[in-house]
């Protein structure tokens, strides 16, 4: 899934801490990304060699998404010469009280 599929990295991660305990919504879920993926068999990564050689970096936050524990989730996504060579999403450490504690937060993670 990371190596081939980082769209769907967060979801089968979130839905594997309910693997010992699931209920029929967890599986429904699960039969979506399954049907997901069947709709989608040329989807891929694909690296072009024409880039510039410029590095760029995107962050994100969704603040307060996680319903459970309130702890906002952060992404981010890193490019060199159109390539994108490093990607992660999970959830921050602590709760960000505001949204944009949640940005910076996600901001600091990328540049780390």
């Amino acid at each position: 899934m990371l190596g081939t599929q980082p769209d769907i990295a967060f979801t089968v991660t979130k839905l594997s801490q309910f693997a010992s305990n699931p209920t029929k919504e967890h599986l429904g879920k699960a039969l979506y990304i399954c049907h997901y993926l069947l709709g989608m068999p040329d989807y891929a990564l694909v690296y072009d060699r024409s880039g510039n050689g410029s590095l760029l970096a995107y962050a994100d936050s969704e603040w307060a998404s996680d319903p459970n524990t309130r702890k906002s989730i952060s992404s981010y996504m890193v490019k060199l010469a159109s390539a994108i060579f490093s990607w992660n999403m999970h959830t921050q450490k602590t709760v960000a009280l505001f949204s944009t504690k949640a940005e910076y937060m996600s901001l600091s993670d990328t540049s780390c």
